[in-house]
């Protein structure tokens, strides 16, 4: 589903809907349209068009309690958009051979969402030479999702006023992915108590990211054998964190001839890690520093806290 424009009201949405939505779009064989668009009081107001358990397709109110139950399904569920080796469009199944067998590619495929200096959004091939060069922007780019103190959600700039002083906060505050032990996910309050119990865990709890030699990334299992044989590599291996002489950071290649002419220098270089499990804290400090915060608790080394329990340390 590609996002073609955004609308300040319904009105402006059903007059943009009439442009795209004509007769002859309608009797296109790769739509789902019945009608054609830009009619907001029409008799399709208010409905939708579902399947039922013997995949009949049926017109009902938005509201019927049918769909909230799951007895009807969307029309297009289970199916989307593909295009063939010659660029025709058509719906087919998810299960569907050719798709499976990358015959059929998604119309999505090797493609992005983009805007423009002034806030229009399209789709453009991922190797477009304006959005390579940053000319054009991914749609999200200096966005965030927010909710106000009514629990309403909207997406603002992240130099929106109410966003920097924490009228609005980011929807997934006081918020945390997890996962059950049948590996179910999905997102609880940080102070909901199988959360705190541990019978709900991080989703990448003992999780790994890793590349594959085709520079693929995954998340896998630490015990994952492939992990362990070094066939999967953490995608940080082989890489270091930097920063140049005016403070901004890279993560580079440990090859990268910046390193060698000390253009770039190791973010940690003549800096430690320390920890304090009582404030459960890190901090990395300068050498010189390090006796002064020993002298008042603290460690050498790195730790990761949670719920007041330190869960696993990495020495240093």
């Amino acid at each position: 589903m590609v996002i073609l424009k955004f609308y300040d009201d319904f009105d402006s949405l059903c007059d943009g809907e009439a442009l795209y939505v004509d007769a002859a779009y309608v009797e296109r064989s790769d739509t789902y349209n019945l009608v054609v668009g830009g009619a907001p009081h029409g008799f399709m107001f208010g409905k939708i068009v579902m399947k039922d358990c013997d995949n009949n397709d049926i017109m009902v109110n938005c509201d019927d309690g049918r769909i909230a139950s799951g007895e009807l399904t969307h029309m297009w569920n289970g199916l989307f958009n593909v295009n063939d080796i010659d660029g025709n469009t058509f719906l087919v199944s998810r299960e569907d051979p050719r798709y499976i067998s990358g015959e059929l590619k998604s119309i999505q495929c090797d493609t992005v969402i983009v805007k423009n200096n002034i806030g229009e959004m399209f789709s453009v091939s991922i190797n477009d030479q304006r959005y390579l060069s940053g000319e054009l922007v991914f749609m999200s780019t200096g966005m965030v999702t927010v909710k106000d103190k009514d629990g309403n959600t909207m997406s603002v700039s992240v130099d929106d006023e109410r966003y920097i002083s924490g009228e609005l906060r980011h929807v997934s505050c006081d918020r945390v992915p997890v996962k059950d032990k049948d590996g179910n996910t999905s997102s609880v309050l940080k102070d909901d108590s199988r959360w705190l119990s541990n019978e709900l865990v991080g989703i990448f709890t003992k999780m790994v990211p890793v590349r594959d030699i085709k520079g693929i990334i995954h998340h896998v299992a630490t015990d994952d054998e492939r992990y362990i044989s070094g066939e999967l590599k953490h995608i940080n291996s082989g890489r270091i964190l930097t920063k140049n002489s005016i403070g901004d950071n890279f993560l580079v290649d440990k090859t990268d001839i910046r390193l060698k002419s000390g253009e770039l220098v190791p973010i940690a270089k003549g800096r430690h890690w320390i920890t304090n499990a009582t404030l459960e804290r890190n901090k990395l400090v300068e050498n010189e520093m390090i006796d002064q915060y020993l002298n008042i608790g603290w460690k050498t080394g790195f730790k990761c806290y949670k719920k007041n329990q330190i869960k696993s340390s990495i020495s240093m």
